[in-house]
């Protein structure tokens, strides 16, 4: 179990180093490379910080050529006379200040993209079904009856997202899609029964049904009236 739990978390811990490998090796040549990444991978304010950052690095790399440029043509002079090589200088300042940047930059890259837990994924992804079927409904009711939205007992091939139809799913299905109380669930079935009339909206059932209030907001997410 423990190699298996490794084998899947390796390459998280260790796929967004490259950003010191490519400073490194290039000697600091390469430096707006990792931030010109960030800033794409990144949104908002950040993204355009690292921009920043990416222009910086390359405008200091640039500078750092041309020193070096004029102090390998003054080779031919005398030590006396020879310009202080700042451009060593500044690349190896460039080398360190980029590799102790980068760290920050590189948590705030791979925090904001790193991929959602699995099952929020899920929840997530029947909610927006559940939307969906909600504006088919309001759209076309017809249509909505057709692909049995809210009838999770019955055979279909449509995925609404666990919606329950209030006006005619059975109590054990409300009840089970809502993750309410079963005898909740048989007093709105009762209550439609008695009244022979459809519930018009799904807070109509709570005018006509004796419902603690810590469960509405569980019936609403689910429910729905289809007529």
């Amino acid at each position: 179990m423990t190699t298996d739990t490794s084998r899947t978390t390796a390459p998280a811990s260790y796929g967004n180093r490259w950003y010191y490998v490519v400073i490194a090796v290039s000697l600091g040549m390469l430096s707006p490379v990792p931030f010109a990444h960030a800033a794409i991978r990144m949104r908002g304010a950040r993204a355009r910080l690292c921009w920043v950052w990416t222009a910086l690095y390359t405008a200091a790399v640039v500078l750092a050529l041309v020193l070096s440029s004029v102090a390998s043509t003054s080779s031919a002079l005398p030590a006396s006379e020879r310009p202080t090589p700042w451009g060593g200088f500044l690349i190896l300042t460039i080398i360190i200040v980029a590799l102790v940047h980068v760290t920050a930059v590189r948590r705030q890259v791979w925090s904001a993209t790193r991929p959602p837990d699995e099952a929020v994924g899920v929840v997530l992804a029947a909610r927006r079904r559940r939307e969906e079927a909600r504006r088919i409904l309001a759209r076309d009711p017809s249509m909505a009856r057709e692909l049995r939205i809210g009838r999770p007992d019955l055979p279909r091939t449509f995925d609404d997202g666990g919606l329950v139809d209030l006006n005619s799913a059975p109590p054990l299905v409300i009840a089970d899609a809502c993750g309410i109380d079963p005898a909740i669930a048989v007093r709105i079935v009762e209550t439609r029964r008695v009244t022979g009339v459809p519930f018009a909206a799904v807070d109509d059932v709570f005018s006509h049904v004796e419902i603690p209030v810590d469960q509405w907001d569980r019936i609403r997410e689910r429910a729905v009236v289809v007529g």
